[in-house]
């Protein structure tokens, strides 16, 4: 790592080679891609940046999902995500983990997509947190979800082990929003280390071929 790249402060962009193998991996060609450090930090600056005031979460969530809400003053509503076929909103920001955390719950693709769908067409976001499911599945197995109303988060925390590294990523195919994220994140953060983008990116997608 003795390399000029890790000697210097990290752009805003961050990491080209980390984003460009995150769109290509992953079935994100079109997104614009925001690293974040952690997957915290990617759910905290997207409630950030959104205006809408309500939230629904699952009954069983991650409680780091209502301390977060909370301190960007969100309206917080509940779910029954084990019955998606009942839950039609009409206002708000879906927050949705899949698998589940902390119940593993995975609803049906079908049932999953036909919600996504609803969601779009009345106008409301879904923030779509994905830190476990590569664990289990290809990334092309959900890329049919990937629509413009969709907010992907994740890290590679789970899928490869990793989480001292403090990496996560947004994906976004909003434009406006995309630009929102970049300048928050410049402010907020001021740039992302570059070793651990190095390494992820080595070890992840690279897969050890230094």
């Amino acid at each position: 790592l003795n390399m000029t790249s890790t000697h210097q402060s990290g752009s805003n962009d961050c990491d080209p080679n980390l984003i460009n193998s995150i769109k290509s991996y992953y079935n994100l060609v079109n997104h614009d891609i925001i690293i974040c450090p952690g997957g915290m930090s990617t759910i905290d600056i997207v409630v950030n940046s959104l205006s809408d005031i309500t939230f629904w979460v699952p009954k069983y969530h991650w409680g780091s999902w209502n301390k977060i809400l909370k301190i960007h003053n969100k309206d917080i509503q509940f779910f029954d995500e084990f019955d998606l076929s009942i839950f039609r909103p009409t206002r708000g920001v879906v927050m949705m983990c899949y698998p589940s955390n902390p119940t593993g719950w995975i609803p049906d693709m079908n049932e999953l997509c036909d919600f996504v769908k609803h969601c779009s067409m009345n106008n409301i976001t879904v923030v779509l947190d994905l830190p476990y499911y590569h664990l289990f599945f290809s990334p092309s197995s959900i890329s049919n979800l990937f629509l413009e109303n969709v907010i992907v988060v994740s890290s590679f925390s789970k899928s490869i082990g990793l989480s001292g590294y403090r990496i996560g990523y947004i994906a976004t195919l909003n434009k406006n929003l995309y630009r929102v994220l970049h300048i928050r994140s410049l402010y907020k953060y001021n740039s992302i280390s570059n070793i651990p983008q190095y390494i992820i990116n080595r070890i992840h997608f690279l897969q050890f071929k230094f």
